[in-house]
């Protein structure tokens, strides 16, 4: 896989509408638990392929993909560290790169990735463009169980560039930032109720996870989700010409939502995603 650095925001909403609209918010937590990554230490070159094998099967299970054959093959000619390729008859050839990896909790997010694009062609879920295909993948697998396994997987290096000077790197994953992923491990934390961040391996990870976290915290905190201060002000920019309607967005999904202004605290439901939401009519 390859990196992109920039903001991806607009693409990772369009995301979680196609995502949440697929798969109810009310059904997540059920359905796709936070993955375990409870594998031994990654093996020596002679015992990898079995090991492969095994991450990607239970990677599998996870996305119920459970009638599914692997076949696992060493390539060393891939320009990225692992590769999907899907047949008619639901076998799986994952071809991988040894020496790319430095352990399992590398490799967990790397076929997460890949196994999730075969879980979003048969559920049909899918952009016209390559990159936001990329990035709604990485969505996926962040929201359904593998968000603290992609930030375990972020870290942060120093190296030695003489002895006097040090130069710090990162290793990250992935087609959206840490911070990114962060953010959409909050929503689904939002709609699970879970506590994910003591889970996070990596320090790198855990700054990512509060970068995105307090994104999304903003998203929380606006109108109409909140109690106005100035009501005259807050209908003005978010009521219609006769002011008996308020529209906004999901903040879990982006979905744009309607709702007549009663001038009440209500609760109401979002249409795409399910997810139960305060509003100040």
């Amino acid at each position: 896989m390859s990196s992109k650095t920039s903001t991806n925001g607009s693409i990772i909403e369009r995301s979680l509408n196609l995502l949440l609209g697929h798969i109810k918010a009310s059904s997540v937590r059920l359905t796709y638990p936070p993955f375990q990554n409870d594998f031994p230490q990654f093996p020596n070159i002679d015992e990898q392929q079995l090991h492969v094998q095994s991450v990607a099967r239970k990677v599998a299970n996870h996305f119920c993909l459970e009638a599914t054959t692997f076949i696992v093959e060493i390539d060393q000619s891939l320009q990225s560290a692992a590769q999907v390729e899907v047949t008619s008859n639901k076998e799986i050839f994952v071809k991988y790169k040894p020496g790319d990896f430095l352990d399992t909790v590398e490799l967990v997010p790397v076929i997460a990735h890949e196994v999730a694009h075969v879980f979003l062609d048969r559920s049909g879920l899918r952009f016209s463009d390559t990159f936001e295909n990329e990035v709604l993948t990485d969505v996926t697998i962040s929201c359904l169980g593998f968000g603290h396994s992609y930030l375990s997987a972020q870290r942060r290096f120093t190296f030695k560039v003489d002895r006097s000077k040090s130069e710090e790197r990162t290793s990250t994953f992935g087609y959206i930032t840490p911070s990114e992923i962060g953010f959409v491990l909050s929503v689904r934390q939002c709609i699970t109720g879970e506590n994910m961040e003591n889970t996070i391996t990596s320090d790198y990870g855990r700054e990512s996870f509060e970068k995105g976290h307090q994104l999304f915290v903003k998203r929380l905190s606006r109108k109409p989700l909140v109690k106005p201060k100035l009501p005259s002000i807050f209908r003005s920019k978010f009521g219609t010409s006769n002011n008996t309607h308020l529209e906004f967005e999901c903040p879990i999904c982006s979905q744009s939502m309607r709702v007549p202004a009663l001038g009440k605290k209500i609760k109401v439901t979002c249409p795409n995603c399910s997810t139960k939401l305060p509003c100040y009519s």
